[in-house]
């Protein structure tokens, strides 16, 4: 059985930094599909959830999401 090395924080900020840039127009289209979503009557849930999205984060979810899509060869929007 192949012997898996843990990494240290520094290497997986590194990872995630170099996945973002690679796949950054795929998590534009997810931000701008959130933002689309958040269309609401009360102003400052509006506004609210626009900063959340706006203000990033690693957004591990949406990345593993498109990288799963990519690697099972999915052609959607």
């Amino acid at each position: 059985m192949a012997k898996i090395n843990k990494i240290t924080k520094a290497e997986e900020t590194n990872i995630i930094k170099i996945l973002h840039q690679n796949f950054a127009p795929e998590l534009k289209q997810v931000n701008q599909l959130i933002l689309s979503q958040l269309d609401c009557d009360e102003e400052l849930i509006d506004e609210i959830g626009k900063h959340l999205v706006e203000s990033g984060g690693k957004r591990i979810r949406p990345l593993l999401t498109i990288l799963c899509s990519k690697l099972f060869g999915y052609e959607g929007e």
